[in-house]
């Protein structure tokens, strides 16, 4: 347009102008007013548009509040499921133990693999399971503190008995089980969480009648190992003796059961089989105070109870 404006040759200078402004899209349109320029026009824009798009301390902070709640829900979420794969894999252990225990029996002419009381286990050179979990205050009266920490001894076959069948010392240690021992001012990870069902392979007491040393003796499907509280853990049997009784009033536990999977247990069967099942007495849902507490009454306790009923044929409760 300047082109031609500027051509004053031009003899039709208001035809050439209406083609140009053709040209440039222009035709039929206001022109700009004087003394309005674009640059205020795009500077008031500009101004107006920041002030709808702009956000109030209340409409931030309730943004900031969404934004929280998703948080803790996905946080949830991802502790559930952690949870839940920790459980898995304490359920698999015990599925390789109890795979191991009775592939013992079938190649030792259904007898079953040794389990003495600990105060004995000095007495045979192997047990089920090798060494002692105790704390740095624990008297020992067999075995030492560094047995705790010591993953050779699950394995060993002169200590072990199940050593050779598992091969993997990660397959005794649940991994929502968090005790430790303190040895050489250091704070060490115990190496075992479960334990072995008294009843099963007890050579100390050869006239008890509750107890099994052959495998065809069970009969209906009995509890063989269990995810053992961190307090009532020593060697690798599980004493019920003192909760034997069938007055409900004289209830009470030796061993105590773990509750670390959500308040629940993991025991396996004799038929190979394992369950998760859940602790309903708050008396059984002892913390962890790293000391043996002893004899825990727990009269009329339901899950006594249960427990006693998971025995085989020979139950202490018929």
């Amino acid at each position: 347009m300047r082109g031609c404006l500027a051509n004053f040759a031009c003899k039709r200078p208001q035809t050439c102008f209406d083609k140009v402004m053709a040209r440039e899209g222009m035709l039929g349109r206001a022109l700009p007013q004087e003394g309005r320029s674009e640059d205020k026009t795009r500077s008031s824009f500009q101004a107006g548009a920041w002030g709808r798009c702009g956000f109030t301390l209340i409409e931030l902070l309730v943004v900031i509040a969404i934004i929280g709640v998703l948080a803790a829900l996905v946080l949830s979420a991802l502790s559930k499921a952690k949870s839940s794969a920790r459980t898995t894999v304490c359920i698999n252990n015990l599925k390789q133990l109890q795979l191991a225990w009775g592939i013992y029996a079938d190649e030792n002419e259904d007898q079953l693999i040794d389990n003495p009381f600990e105060l004995a286990s000095s007495w045979y050179e192997a047990n089920w399971v090798g060494g002692i979990m105790s704390y740095e205050t624990t008297p020992l009266f067999v075995g030492t503190h560094e047995d705790s920490t010591n993953t050779a001894l699950l394995l060993d076959p002169k200590r072990s008995q199940l050593g050779p069948y598992v091969k993997s010392a990660g397959v005794y240690k649940c991994p929502s089980d968090k005790s430790w021992i303190r040895i050489g001012g250091q704070r060490l990870p115990r190496v075992r969480s479960y334990s072995m069902n008294g009843q099963m392979g007890d050579r100390f007491y050869p006239s008890d009648p509750y107890v099994y040393r052959r495998k065809e003796e069970i009969g209906r499907p009995a509890w063989v190992l269990i995810d053992a509280h961190d307090d009532t853990l020593f060697g690798g049997f599980f004493q019920l003796g003192a909760a034997v009784t069938e007055d409900p009033a004289q209830y009470m536990w030796s061993s105590l059961p773990a509750g670390r999977h959500n308040g629940s247990g993991v025991l396996s069967y004799s038929d190979g089989h394992v369950e998760q099942h859940k602790w309903v007495d708050g008396r059984t849902l002892q913390p962890a105070r790293r000391f043996n507490p002893g004899l825990i009454p727990a009269p009329n306790s339901p899950d006594v109870k249960w427990f006693l009923r998971q025995c085989g044929s020979k139950g202490y409760i018929q």
